[in-house]
């Protein structure tokens, strides 16, 4: 690979000069001299380091995407791939690069937004408590939070509208006659997005006159043994609970397997109906309803702020509530057809 030592050698110009030109900095040389440096650049196929060159010219076309996670792989979660990639791929599309950071708290997350000198940052998931800190940094760059529901004004937020989600399942659900149902939520530190979702499924059984009852409401981790504590509820209720919202489609795919490797039909026997529209959710036997959220735009959403606040910093914090849909497919049955 070609060094700056190699391109100063080709065109006999000093490697300061070299340096200067390939970073970008204006009135480093001659017009000839430049052209010959940048011909000499394509010919010896010279990759200028993005750091280096960010660093030398104080401005940078790095974003950092910064999730929060204990995970030895985050980008395993269907979720966390999908929006990162689609990160990636918005970001390119506006001339910037990103470097993906998995990070534990508020300051392994300020350590890679500033030693990288990125221009900005999308960050996902990040806990409440770390999130106000941000706040207290004057000379940090831009930065829009995803997946957030803090309450602090002067923060750019893209989120999407969790409530409404839950709202939805709860009216599918009785619409096709489904009056005693269970709720799972992956319990989360600090975030809200759970705690929306089951909010307004639950009340909106209330309201109708189906309170859930506590027992059948589960707000657990991720694990095996979680999971599987919820199925085995399941199970022992088959014959009173019809139907369960499970508000995580990798979740509702894992309890419909496991479901059917213990003999249960679905949805004859019990109805799933998901939230987030992941892929796996469309290539199970039965194929899963599910409330589904824009993940592509939400990841455009959160690049689009973040550059306008980059190109200008004055621009007043934003905050941007998209918006969710049912898809209907087959994990549910309609047991008022059923009756009749």
């Amino acid at each position: 690979m070609a060094t700056l030592k190699d391109i100063a050698q080709e065109t006999g110009f000093s490697m300061m000069t070299v340096s200067r030109v390939i970073n970008g900095v204006k009135g480093a040389a001659s017009e000839e001299t430049v052209r010959q440096i940048q011909e000499a650049v394509k010919r010896l196929g010279y990759i200028p380091n993005a750091q280096a060159r960010s660093l030398s010219s104080k401005s940078s076309k790095l974003i950092a995407g910064i999730l929060t996670s204990e995970e030895t792989n985050p980008l395993q979660d269907s979720y966390n791939a999908q929006f990162f990639g689609a990160l990636v791929r918005e970001s390119q599309k506006q001339g910037f690069d990103m470097i993906l950071c998995f990070v534990r708290n508020y300051t392994e997350a300020l350590n890679r937004i500033c030693t990288w000198n990125t221009a900005g940052a999308v960050i996902n998931g990040m806990p409440e408590k770390y999130i106000k800190q941000f706040t207290n940094k004057e000379l940090l760059p831009p930065l829009v939070f995803t997946d957030i529901y803090a309450e602090i004004s002067q923060l750019n937020k893209v989120d999407i509208d969790d409530a409404k989600g839950g709202k939805i399942a709860a009216e599918y659900l009785l619409k096709y006659g489904h009056t005693n149902v269970a709720f799972l939520g992956l319990k989360q530190e600090d975030n809200g997005l759970m705690n929306y979702r089951q909010t307004a499924f639950c009340k909106t059984y209330q309201d109708k006159g189906f309170p859930l009852p506590s027992e059948s409401i589960f707000s657990i981790p991720e694990t095996e043994e979680a999971i599987t504590s919820f199925v085995d509820y399941l199970s022992c209720n088959i014959h009173s609970i019809t139907a369960a919202f499970i508000a995580a489609d990798k979740v509702a795919v894992q309890v419909i397997q496991r479901l059917q490797q213990r003999g249960f039909r679905v949805p004859q026997d019990i109805s799933i109906i998901g939230f987030d529209g992941m892929p796996e959710g469309e290539i199970i036997t039965p194929r899963l309803t599910t409330i589904r959220q824009d993940i592509q735009l939400k990841a455009k959403c959160a690049i689009d702020i973040l550059l306008r606040h980059i190109n200008n910093p004055e621009t007043p914090a934003e905050t941007m509530t998209l918006d969710i849909c049912l898809i209907e497919r087959d994990s549910v049955i309609n047991r008022i057809n059923q009756s009749e």
